[in-house]
């Protein structure tokens, strides 16, 4: 339990961590990431065909559909 002294803004404590994501159901002496993340990680499956995911998968999908994007309307110009 964090002590009620420390500082929190938008549900992150000064630390950085972001108390919000806790699972309160699970005990963290029995499993702490599962405490720490169970939120987030139930909130945020891997695709079944990726081996990863996160917010630089996102950003690097994007960026290859930009640059797609920019290579076709180029090919296409006189």
């Amino acid at each position: 339990m964090l002590p009620e002294t420390m500082i929190r803004v938008c549900g992150v404590a000064a630390s950085g961590i972001e108390l919000d994501e806790r699972d309160s159901s699970i005990h963290p002496g029995d499993d702490l990431y599962l405490h720490m993340n169970g939120r987030w990680l139930e909130r945020s499956p891997i695709p079944d065909d990726k081996a990863r995911f996160g917010a630089f998968t996102i950003i690097a999908e994007e960026a290859e559909k930009a640059v797609r994007e920019i290579l076709e309307e180029a090919a296409n110009c006189p």
